[in-house]
């Protein structure tokens, strides 16, 4: 059956209107290009013969029919060339997701692509949808998994933090990672180890807040702060700028952590050229910060439970010696190990008192030998130093570097023999309160202490004065028994003498006299006339 013209156009209009109807309506972007060759034979860019709405608003290309890709993105990645002109040479239709940088900001597609018209017109319809928000999940799902699959067996907060910046650090091929904690009052933080790529310097250490106030302020307010190019920001002032050029840190992500209204910490990436930091990237540093801060107080909580039964375990070792009797050296050196297992390995105790007869301190337990004769007799007064001081005011005498401090010169050479940079003494006081003992700590490196140390060396301190207390009453206690027991056996033989003397009738009062009298006693006489007398006499006992 043939057509007539008429029904023929008709046909045709139809099919078209059908045509534009799902092409004006489907949910999928959709284009027809014509692929562009050099003359070598490589698709090198195309060109957009029709766009469907959906086109300009997945894309964000504007009036993009007759122009070319990279009339429209010269910066648009070569795998996009390479991909439409196997399929425009080959005929064959290609799914696959692929990322478009440069097209608003980074965008993820899954495309399928189709021959179209004649091989000849090397021509490909182009289906695709947007699928960056999907893509964007499964990286960060991928992302927080290796994370927690990194952090989740240690136990070790130092280690927790070491193996964050290492793995934020990697994924983003930054130059350099570092999460920092800082103190109670803000004013300064502390870096104790950083991620850097090959040939970036390492920077730990405590570090004064102050030094870039426009970031602190922006921590305050507890947002990130993203800097793609220092030298352009307009957040940060001039001084700061030129400090962080000079540090060759051009740009960074900082992410504040504030807990119960106090800023804690922070995490920071930096980078050494100038960046245009994605917000998947921002996502991910956020996300690192608070993995990492959770991880480090849950390791802290259970290093500290760890370290108070540890503690706890050294404290009764030491009371059971002194309950069985043990040398107070022995008990003591319970303590000693207690000690320098809460502050570290590179950490050193001792216990110093004062004998009977002595003014001066000597050491009781820690230490070496050596070093105990080395101080033995240590000046107990005003212009004493360390224990000598600490036991004489009855305070602490905290000194973070013996060769920064000039009371120490005349020791400094004891100071470097035994290996010691740093010193902390603590007198040891007793509940009724005289100090009847002081506890050292030293360390071969500056070192200040800490709150929490402070309240173990508080703990072992105390701990000591009850074990001194209860040696010194023991002590006093056998005094007392053996003076009773001397007093005892006087008694007795004063007892047995009179009884065999008062048997002699020869035997003159005047004896028993001597008797009484050698024993420390004395006689009283009371005498009636026609009554006779009667004598009296006191023992002491």
């Amino acid at each position: 059956m043939e057509l007539t013209e008429g029904e023929w156009l008709r046909a045709t209009q139809k099919a078209t209107d059908r045509y534009l109807t799902l092409f004006n309506h489907m949910d999928q972007g959709f284009c027809i290009i014509e692929m562009i060759f050099d003359e070598k034979g490589t698709a090198c860019d195309y060109r957009f013969l029709e766009v469907n709405p959906v086109f300009e608003k997945q894309t964000g290309l504007k009036d993009a029919v007759g122009k070319t890709m990279k009339e429209l993105q010269p910066a648009h990645e070569d795998h996009w060339f390479r991909i439409y002109g196997e399929v425009a040479k080959t005929r064959k239709a290609l799914h696959f997701e692929n990322e478009a940088k440069y097209i608003g900001g980074g965008v993820w597609y899954e495309v399928y692509a189709i021959p179209f018209d004649r091989p000849e017109a090397l021509q490909v319809a182009v289906f695709f949808n947007d699928i960056t928000e999907r893509k964007r999940r499964e990286r960060l799902q991928e992302y927080l998994l290796r994370l927690t699959d990194s952090l989740h067996l240690l136990s070790d907060p130092m280690e927790i933090q070491r193996t964050a910046i290492q793995v934020i650090g990697e994924y983003l091929n930054a130059n350099r990672a570092f999460y920092a904690e800082f103190e109670p009052d803000a004013k300064a933080y502390t870096i104790l180890d950083n991620y850097v790529s090959p040939g970036f310097s390492a920077r730990v250490g405590l570090f004064p807040a102050n030094a870039f106030p426009s970031i602190i302020e922006w921590f305050w307010r507890g947002e990130i702060l993203v800097i793609n190019d220092v030298r352009e920001s307009s957040v940060l002032t001039a001084i700061e700028k030129e400090a962080s050029v000079e540090a060759h840190i051009l740009a960074f992500i900082a992410v504040p952590l504030t807990k119960g209204g106090r800023l804690v910490a922070q995490l920071s990436i930096q980078q050494r050229v100038p960046r245009v930091w994605t917000p998947d990237e921002i996502i991910f540093v956020r996300e690192t910060a608070d993995r990492t801060w959770a991880a480090v107080e849950r390791a802290k909580a259970e290093k500290a439970l760890r370290q108070s039964e540890e503690l706890l375990n050294g404290q009764k070792e030491a009371f059971q010696a002194a309950m069985n009797g043990k040398p107070l050296a022995e008990s003591l050196e319970a303590l000693s190990r207690a000690a320098e297992a809460q502050l570290g390995s590179r950490a050193r105790a001792a216990f110093f008192h004062i004998p009977q007869h002595k003014k001066g301190l000597y050491l009781v337990a820690g230490m070496s030998l050596e070093y105990g004769h080395d101080v033995e007799n240590f000046v107990v007064g005003p212009e004493s130093i360390s224990c000598g001081l600490a036991m004489y005011t009855g305070k602490p005498v905290i000194t973070p570097d013996i060769e920064k401090d000039a009371a120490w010169e005349p020791w400094v050479t004891l100071a470097r023999k035994h290996g010691i940079r740093g010193s902390w003494s603590f007198p040891v006081r007793t509940e009724s309160g005289p100090v009847v003992g002081t506890f050292a700590l030293y360390f071969p490196e500056p070192r200040e202490p800490q709150s929490k140390e402070l309240e173990i060396a508080g703990v072992i301190a105390h701990a000591a004065a009850i074990i001194i207390s209860w040696y010194t009453a023991e002590q006093i206690l056998h005094e007392r028994e053996q003076q009773l027991r001397l007093l005892v056996k006087q008694r007795d033989e004063f007892i047995g003498a009179a009884s065999h003397e008062l048997k002699t009738p020869v035997t003159s009062i005047k004896a028993y006299a001597q008797i009484i009298q050698r024993h420390g006693g004395t006689i009283d006489v009371q005498s009636l006339l026609g009554k006779g007398s009667v004598f009296s006499f006191t023992l002491p006992i």
